[in-house]
């Protein structure tokens, strides 16, 4: 429908239109002001004032073009076309303008936007206490300033108060989420759905690559262990762990996340005591303690190294690319090595630098460079061993030059051949053996004279420890032998001489004596001979093939 307005007129004067629109002219044009029915307009110069029983103003579109007062509530009502209800400020010209709009019907909101009771400064923006109360806040504007106060997204996390993202004036930034919520902070990279990074809520971090502390560039180490790069490669750098003084620190190093799994290896260091300790297998396998001692096998070593193996043989081994060497020093100098293998194959003892003392050549024979003491206890021969003497020269038929045999000890002499049978005051008899050679020393002494049945009969000594070889005959023995035959009052007779004489085996196991009338005989003893009992030593060599 067309409307038509008066011609010429002036500012303030008013034209109802046939639709029961009211409009008023300032000095311009002609602006609408609502229906006449709504109640009684009047206009003080450039003021119009509407004055209804209802305080309600009902148009489809309210424009005013001057200053409006309203002395109650404003109501800007929607409707099922346009939605919400919403104001529209426009420009001086009219040809722009920003709306102000309601929410839809479907929030069922209800509430009150209170403003600030000042204008802030420049820059700031309008923010709410959560109950609809705003105040301005410093922000950072999107193409980057400086913002003097601090920096809120979300709620207040400062401490944890609300949940949200909050820099302060100081450049700390604070994040706090809601309980139940996994992560703080993600990252990701651009175009992909792969976390490179988390921030646990409860304060556990991840990260998808090498992390570098004091170092920009992590990757470029070694893959196996870039996992955590610490130091920027010059100067000093170092890991430290913080413990409490009672309490152990440690690295674990695991292959699982259940049972021994979680400490196969590990390197602690107890606080308490002072000692370190290197676990393998998910057991102690080391530990230096707070001396300084080194125990291998054991917890508790009372040397520098102490090394303990309880189910096997084998302890320690040295191996080089020739040989292996084991070198023990004092303050100065080397006091002993041990070397072993080399192209020969031999094990050597060295003292007093690298002096070799003795050998043991890889067929087991043992060389020595020097005089060999034995201070306490003996040397012992094995089975079928003895001393080789192949160092010296020898005789065209030497059959060994292995001495094997070393034997002394005790025996019983016990005379054979008498026609009666003395008691004896004293028997005595010892012996060396050395190889096949028998050393053979005897002493007897009878309580009553000797009576032999025969004159030519031979004086025979049994009891010999080692019998002589067949054919070793009478004469082919050595020996001395004294006889006495003790008389009345202790005098005595002798009976006999100390120097060669006919003494030998009589048969292989018997030493005899030639029995005689005559004792000026060399070599013989006198038959029934004075009154006293007979005494008589001798010593006798022998062999036995």
């Amino acid at each position: 429908m067309a409307i038509t307005f008066p011609n010429s007129p002036s500012s303030g004067d008013t034209h109802t239109t046939s639709n029961g629109l009211q409009y008023t002219y300032d000095g311009e044009k002609w602006t609408t002001i609502g229906t006449n029915s709504a109640g009684t307009w009047t206009r003080t110069g450039t003021t119009v004032a509407l004055t209804t029983a209802t305080d309600n103003l009902s148009a489809n579109t309210a424009t005013f073009g001057g200053a409006v007062n309203f002395d109650d509530d404003v109501i800007v009502k929607g409707d099922g076309t346009n939605g919400s209800g919403e104001l529209t400020l426009n420009c001086e010209n009219n040809s722009h303008g920003v709306k102000i709009k309601g929410p839809p019907h479907s929030a069922a909101a209800n509430y009150t936007l209170v403003l600030p009771n000042d204008t802030g400064t420049s820059g700031q923006a309008l923010t709410t206490n959560g109950s609809g109360v705003s105040s301005w806040l410093s922000v950072l504007p999107l193409t980057g300033g400086t913002v003097n106060g601090q920096v809120v997204i979300g709620g207040d996390a400062n401490n944890g108060t609300a949940e949200g993202l909050q820099l302060n004036s100081s450049g700390f930034i604070q994040i706090s989420r809601g309980g139940g919520v996994s992560a703080l902070w993600a990252g990701y990279t651009q175009g992909s759905s792969t976390q490179t990074s988390r921030i646990d809520n409860d304060g556990d971090a991840h990260f998808l690559g090498s992390v570098g502390i004091g170092n920009s560039s992590p990757s470029s180490y070694n893959s196996d262990g870039r996992n955590l790069v610490v130091g920027s490669g010059s100067g000093g750098q170092g890991l430290s762990i913080a413990s409490g003084n009672s309490s152990y620190g440690t690295i674990y190093f695991a292959d699982g996340t259940s049972g021994d799994a979680l400490y196969r290896g590990a390197v602690l260091y107890n606080h308490a005591s002072d000692f370190m300790r290197f676990d393998t297998a998910a057991g102690e396998r080391m530990r230096i303690d707070s001396s300084g001692n080194v125990g291998i096998g054991t917890s508790a070593p009372s040397y520098r190294l102490e090394v303990n193996e309880t189910s096997a043989n084998s302890v320690t081994r040295f191996s080089g690319a020739n040989s292996a060497n084991l070198v023990l020093r004092n303050a100065t100098s080397n006091v002993f090595e041990l070397n072993a293998g080399g192209s020969n194959d031999a094990l050597s003892f060295g003292t007093a630098g690298n002096n070799e003392r003795m050998r043991i050549a890889a067929d087991g024979v043992a060389h020595f460079n020097g005089d060999v003491k034995v201070l306490n206890g003996d040397i012992q021969m094995g089975s079928g061993r003895g001393i080789n003497f192949s160092a010296n020269s020898h005789a065209t038929g030497m059959t060994s030059e292995t001495l094997d045999d070393y034997e002394e000890g005790t025996w019983t002499p016990a005379i054979q051949g008498l026609s009666n049978t003395p008691s004896y005051h004293n028997l005595a008899g010892k012996y060396t053996k050395i190889g096949r050679v028998v050393y053979l020393q005897g002493f007897l002494q009878m309580n009553a004279l000797a009576t032999f049945t025969n004159n030519n009969d031979i004086y025979q000594i049994g009891g010999v420890p080692y019998a002589a070889s067949n054919g070793v005959g009478y004469y082919r023995a050595q020996g001395t032998f004294n006889a006495q035959q003790m008389g009345i009052n202790g005098a005595y007779n002798d009976y006999g001489v100390t120097g060669q004489a006919s003494v030998g085996f009589e048969t292989t196991t018997t030493i005899g004596f030639q029995v005689t009338s005559n004792y000026s005989t060399r070599g013989r003893i006198r038959n029934s001979a004075g009154t006293g009992a007979l005494i008589l030593e001798f010593s006798i060599t022998y062999a036995i093939y």
